[in-house]
């Protein structure tokens, strides 16, 4: 199996998908200069705007196997779909029915989908099917629809463009969509109980209006995937390890003065978040490794070390605003550090040194631009 770090990536330009727009509506038989252009073509051209175009892309037909059966006729793209087949998804080949991993899904005869296996390691086809429900998809699924009787084709099918993130950013976005797809079957299930048993709506509603209360509610993993998707930023930091060097696969103490550093800045500024396990990418690397070889797979020896590197460095005091646990994201062990802004100006306790974050770095202050911050800061 390939790894998708081996297969070509899609050189895409703004320009081009433009024009490809372009194309598309005109083949509808919409007439430019139009108000139905001018609507269809903003509708369609929000679409590359999309946060998909912050990934790279592959062809469907480069990071999956598209078989056709014989029995069929070559090429149809229809098969005997099976339940065991864990790498499938399967397409529809006429209509606008979803796209789906979960052969169960299906709401058509299996003659009328088409099943595509992933065969690319570093691709989930979970994710590839929720991105195929996408607008940016939808709309490209259409474009390569053809025929008198409307219909798709391996040929075309593997033109598709698909944006492949990181497979931590490709898992969070699989939790978030079975989360939503779940609130959004209890919302249906309720709302048939209402038209059933009308005299039910009273019990109805106070399951609905605690929906509404967990909905607002994100696990700490999920916090964490959020804060992973969105990048470094003045009030969020990764950080690969505590002090261990990856490349030389030793303990370095010089690296806990990073960490040092950056938590200063957060309390001196309006605070913040470090994230540590997490490289300066957003790939989630874990502390796993740290842990077994420094502190003997101990994990409340590294937290009190940890402990140890604020309490002589930043000062005992610093607890009242810094919290940290350890998080276990998909197996991989990841240092949630909370920080909240201090009230008075904090500095390195063995340098003396004033740091400030800014964005998305950290730097630090001295002479009449220190005393100048720290009044306007602290004191105005």
């Amino acid at each position: 199996m390939k790894k998708i770090e081996e297969i070509k990536q899609l050189p895409f330009d703004r320009r081009e998908l433009e024009a490809d727009l372009v194309t598309f509506l005109k083949s509808k038989g919409i007439k430019p200069n139009t108000k139905k252009w001018a609507e269809n073509y903003k509708h369609n051209s929000l679409q590359l705007n999309s946060d998909y175009f912050k990934f790279p892309f592959y062809r469907l037909g480069d990071i999956s196997k598209i078989n056709g059966c014989p029995m069929h006729g070559k090429g149809s793209g229809i098969m005997n779909l099976h339940h065991d087949n864990l790498s499938a998804i399967y397409i529809p080949r006429i209509g606008n029915n979803p796209s789906t991993s979960d052969i169960n899904d299906l709401c058509m005869k299996h003659q009328n989908y088409i099943q595509v296996n992933i065969s690319c390691e570093g691709v989930d086809r979970k994710y590839v099917a929720i991105f195929l429900n996408s607008k940016l998809a939808t709309t490209y699924l259409e474009h390569i629809t053809t025929g008198v009787i409307p219909s798709r084709t391996i040929k075309n099918l593997k033109t598709i463009p698909v944006p492949i993130p990181n497979m931590q950013t490709q898992k969070h976005i699989i939790r978030t969509w079975e989360k939503v797809n779940k609130i959004d079957q209890m919302i249906t299930n309720y709302g048939k109980e209402i038209l059933f048993r009308p005299l039910s709506s009273t019990a109805v509603l106070e399951r609905i209006d605690n929906i509404i209360d967990i909905v607002g509610e994100l696990t700490l993993p999920d916090q964490i995937a959020l804060m992973i998707n969105k990048g470094e930023n003045d009030q969020c930091e990764f950080k690969s390890t505590v002090s261990r060097d990856i490349k030389l696969k030793i303990k370095r103490k010089e690296l806990e003065h990073e960490i040092v550093k950056t938590l200063i800045g957060f309390l001196n500024k309006k605070g913040g978040v470090l994230l540590v396990g997490v490289s300066d990418n957003g790939d989630i690397n874990g502390l796993n490794e740290e842990i077994e070889k420094h502190y003997k797979k101990n994990k409340d020896k590294f937290k009190q070390h940890f402990t140890s590197i604020i309490k002589n460095n930043i000062g005992p005091e610093s607890f009242d605003n810094i919290t940290y646990t350890l998080v276990n994201i998909d197996g991989k062990e990841v240092l949630h550090v909370d920080c909240k802004a201090a009230k008075s100006p904090t500095y390195d306790k063995k340098t003396n040194t004033f740091y400030l974050r800014t964005d998305p770095a950290t730097i630090k202050l001295d002479g009449p631009e220190l005393n100048d911050y720290i009044q306007k800061h602290f004191y105005s």
